[in-house]
């Protein structure tokens, strides 16, 4: 499930006939890695937008965006009230002054210009609720989504534009959330040709692990609607996103089946996590006894239950996000940039990089330590046994090792003069340190990540 942001804002969509399709391709051109950002935030808190301007990851994403948010009325007579308040345009202009971009998600959702169908509800992402299932955009109102669109463009400076999250949950019509995609992608590229285009927002929780957790036909059907948008789609998209939401051992086989199905309708195009939940999932029906209880702690809002999820969560995240490049995803928008503690699902309300009050958590430094370390990487290793290997370009390297109970014998494979050793937190007011040894034997690593860097 997708945690929503405070912030409204909408991007909207455009007529089909804007750009010739035969100019389009299956095969996307991304930035080379060594010129952009493996990271990035979900979630914009202007509040914050200094501390997190800080980790240097260079982009925010705001999600939850619909087109009510910006135009909740029809236009009169042909003319447009939009909604874009100073407030926004502010905020905008503060993330170009801390270095930042801008990931925009709009969630298809207007009371005039989509029509649902009551009788097939779904769930609303923003707080649980449920409403009808997403039929298409109502035909009479595309122009109207070609001049929002060209509005939002015209006064945000948009990096990225994504359309929906976890699209394959509210939309009912595989081939109308292609024709509003179509529509989005063709009026955006005449308006800004660099921008990248990101579709999906999947969310398949952990069924590649877990298939018995789950309702055969619900499944089947979310899949069949990704692979029916992928066969209709092939132009209309730069980017495939989905959500890291559960454990890391999900990761692997999602991104397994997303590049089979891709490679299967000719794509070639990156694979990015515009969402990855951050800390570990505790699930109150198939989960252990200690998560069920740490899970009911934290309804309780307990505060050594949040201390421990804080504590937990510093270093998991490290690991899906070492776990996720190692698979072969390209960018990972870590979940989330403060503490959401109003979200109706537990697990969200404190995943957040900083406290509501802004506090600065475990996580912060360590996801700060680590974009320090490896910015500019080219690729992840999956060495094994827990070791892993950030590649750069100029063919340097540095490692990131957890315990997986297994011997520790995989790490006479690096070999050096001396070795840094950089810890990462797991405690408020704590920040993560470093020492200097000549061996690696006799250290007493366990299932918490360090870094390793090579001495000559």
């Amino acid at each position: 499930m997708k945690k929503l942001t405070s912030f409204v804002f909408i991007v909207l969509l455009a007529i089909a006939s804007c750009t010739n399709e035969e100019n389009l391709s299956l095969t996307a051109n991304p930035e080379p890695m060594q010129n952009r950002s493996a990271f990035g935030i979900d979630g914009l808190n202007r509040n914050y937008l200094s501390d997190i301007a800080l980790l240097a990851d260079g982009i925010s994403g705001i999600n939850g965006i619909s087109w009510d948010d910006i135009e909740p009325n029809p236009p009169q007579n042909g003319v447009h009230d939009y909604r874009l308040t100073s407030e926004m345009i502010e905020l905008n202009s503060a993330l170009q002054s801390n270095s930042r971009k801008l990931q925009l998600n709009f969630r298809l959702s207007s009371n005039w210009a989509i029509q649902r169908d009551p009788n097939q509800p779904v769930t609303n992402p923003e707080d649980g609720s449920r409403e009808g299932g997403i039929l298409g955009v109502n035909p009479t109102h595309e122009n109207d989504l070609v001049a929002v669109i060209e509005h939002i463009l015209s006064n945000l400076n948009i990096e990225v534009l994504q359309i929906g999250s976890e699209a394959e949950n509210e939309w009912l019509d595989a081939s109308a959330y292609v024709h509003a995609l179509a529509i989005i992608y063709q009026t955006a590229k005449r308006i800004q040709p660099d921008i990248t285009i990101m579709i999906f927002g999947f969310n398949p929780a952990n069924y590649f692990t877990h298939p018995d957790r789950f309702n055969t036909q619900l499944i089947t059907n979310k899949l069949n609607f990704v692979t029916k948008v992928l066969e209709l789609g092939a132009p209309y998209f730069d980017v495939f996103s989905f959500h890291a939401s559960r454990e890391l051992e999900a990761i692997e086989p999602t991104v397994t089946w997303i590049k089979e199905q891709m490679q299967s309708y000719g794509y070639t195009k990156p694979v990015w996590v515009d969402d990855m939940y951050s800390a570990p999932w505790l699930d109150p029906v198939y989960g252990s006894q200690n998560d069920r209880e740490l899970y009911n702690q934290l309804i309780s809002e307990e505060p050594q239950a949040i201390a421990m999820f804080d504590s937990l969560q510093a270093g998991y995240m490290i690991k899906k996000l070492t776990v996720g490049f190692a698979c072969g995803i390209e960018k990972i928008f870590v979940s989330t940039d403060v503490d959401f503690e109003a979200y109706y699902i537990p697990n969200w309300r404190y995943v957040g990089l900083l406290k509501s009050s802004g506090q600065r958590k475990p996580a912060y430094y360590n996801l700060k330590l680590l974009i320090d370390k490896t910015s500019g990487f080219e690729r992840v290793n999956s060495i094994g046994n827990g070791l892993f290997e950030f590649k750069f370009f100029n063919n340097n390297s540095i490692y990131v090792y957890w315990s997986e109970g297994n011997s520790t014998d995989v790490l006479t494979a690096l070999q050096a003069n001396s070795y840094t050793i950089h810890q990462f937190a797991y405690h408020i007011n704590e920040a993560p340190n470093s020492s200097v040894v000549t061996s690696l034997e006799n250290i007493n690593f366990d299932s918490n990540p360090v870094l390793i860097e090579l001495n000559e």
